[in-house]
């Protein structure tokens, strides 16, 4: 094996890398998708059946293990709130005593409707 020395890094990650582009990373995936192709467009190159690249390659294992820490990585992210979808921005995340449930955000209070009590009031108002 080889040992790399990081000075000043506790950790060594892939910065700017998702899960969807890392296959390109890969010139033994990249070699095996120009004679042929997935059966399936999203495919992982895992254990998709009818997948060109397989499983018996060289460097297999550290994919698996680089795939499934930028997918963790990217779940984690969406939680935080960062890098969501725009049907995710519409929810956040509450800890409740049973665990973790996705909750409505509501509308900035710009946007949100007016509610019934201060209308009456706002009316009352009006006539007075």
């Amino acid at each position: 094996g080889l040992l790399a020395d990081t000075p000043g890094f506790s950790k060594a990650t892939l910065q700017d890398v998702r899960a969807v582009d890392l296959p390109g990373y890969f010139p033994e995936i990249t070699r095996a998708l120009e004679t042929s192709s997935c059966k399936f467009a999203d495919c992982k190159h895992l254990e998709e059946p009818d997948c060109a690249v397989g499983n018996e390659w060289e460097r297999y294992e550290q994919y698996v293990d680089l795939l499934n820490e930028l997918e963790e990585e990217e779940k984690l992210m969406r939680k935080k709130g960062k890098f969501r979808t725009a049907a995710e921005s519409t929810e956040k995340s509450k800890d409740s005593i049973k665990g973790k449930r996705m909750e409505f955000k509501l509308k900035s209070k710009r946007y949100r409707k007016e509610n019934r009590r201060t209308a009456r009031q706002n009316l009352g108002d009006e006539f007075q």
